[in-house]
């Protein structure tokens, strides 16, 4: 339990300083891109830890939304790092990239949850394609909340006004 009594079940085997971060608290699953000092701009790994969260989402209802957000409340993600690219040598190494993308892509696309995209500033070119990839992004959002009860109010107001990406409810 937490400070103010409600039940919170954490799923994270991310440590704080990680990347990318996921917990569940509740039934919903938030995502946090972690590189606030680089506007949360996305390496390699992190998005093959986005694909890996959306795909292995139990089907089960102790999941039943996915918020995706960026630390640090200046940025949702700047993309890319672009500093990543200085290794590639060739089009194939663009062409491996693609690839990599298109696999996080789908495993986002069979999600079996809505994925929601709480935007807290700045979005840019990979993240923009995420956000765009699940529908409708939330712009401007504040920061996530961190207790059920506030997640489960920001989730009413999502569903109310802007379902952002739902393969099956």
């Amino acid at each position: 339990m937490n400070m103010s009594g409600q039940e919170r079940a954490t799923t994270m085997k991310d440590t704080p300083d990680a990347e990318i971060l996921y917990e569940v608290i509740g039934t919903t699953g938030v995502v946090t891109f972690n590189r606030p000092q680089a506007h949360n701009a996305l390496t390699f790994a992190m998005y093959d830890r986005l694909g890996e969260i959306c795909a292995t989402v139990p089907d089960d209802g102790s999941v039943r939304a996915i918020i995706i957000t960026g630390a640090g409340g200046r940025a949702f993600g700047a993309g890319t790092d672009i500093s990543l690219f200085r290794d590639f040598k060739s089009g194939k190494d663009g062409l491996a990239y693609e690839a990599r993308m298109e696999a996080m892509f789908a495993k986002m696309e069979r999600c079996p949850v809505p994925v929601i995209a709480a935007i807290p500033g700045v979005c840019t070119g990979g993240a923009a394609v995420i956000a765009a990839a699940i529908a409708t992004p939330l712009n401007n959002a504040p920061t996530v909340p961190k207790t059920a009860q506030s997640l489960s109010s920001l989730f009413r107001e999502l569903v109310l006004g802007v379902v952002l990406r739902c393969s099956e409810w």
